[in-house]
């Protein structure tokens, strides 16, 4: 599988298991933390945990850095008009 339909395949998969989890632990569902933010935040915990002890070393593929930039950008410029 190609780079695009990896992401199609695992994004609804994550989405919906971060709010299984927000909808379960009381204290991400009292301030409304959305499920985005939760998978953020469990990455970024798992990330800095993995190289601090060595297990992991990480290197990210910054094939649609651009493009994900440019329709950001669009985005924000839209809900201005």
């Amino acid at each position: 599988m190609n780079l695009i339909c990896t992401r199609h395949w695992h994004l609804p998969f994550w989405y919906f298991y971060l709010k299984f989890l927000k909808k379960h632990i009381h204290f991400l569902e009292k301030f409304c933390i959305p499920a985005p933010v939760i998978g953020g935040l469990l990455f970024a915990i798992l990330t800095c945990i993995g190289y601090s002890t060595g297990l992991a070393d990480f290197t990210f593929d910054d094939t649609l850095r651009e493009v994900c930039m440019v329709f950001s950008l669009l985005q924000l410029d839209f809900r201005q008009i």
